[in-house]
């Protein structure tokens, strides 16, 4: 992704890939995840290619208000399986003698 730069300035500017004038339910979901994982409300606009009002709508739950029940779903089972497998201390076939 090169930078390019403003035509009579020179000021760089990021390139924009993405952009959504609204929000999915995954999207939303997303929201919900990466400002759990600390994102800035403003990394999390620019990332979705969105704008703030799109966010905020998802943060106070007016659009896609289950998607912050679904995030928080998805980080409870993965907080679960981060422990890794465990085992069982009996295991079929064997006995004790």
């Amino acid at each position: 992704m090169a930078i390019s730069k403003h035509a009579l300035t020179g000021v760089p500017l990021n390139e924009i890939t993405v952009k959504r004038k609204q929000l999915t339910r995954q999207e939303a979901v997303t929201v919900h995840i990466m400002a759990h994982e600390g994102h800035s409300y403003t990394d999390i606009v620019q990332q979705l290619g969105t704008n703030a009002n799109r966010v905020g709508e998802v943060r106070r739950g007016e659009v896609h208000p289950d998607s912050a029940k679904i995030a928080l779903n998805l980080l409870l089972a993965k907080r679960k399986g981060f422990g890794g497998a465990r085992t069982n201390k009996r295991q079929s076939g064997h006995s004790r003698t």
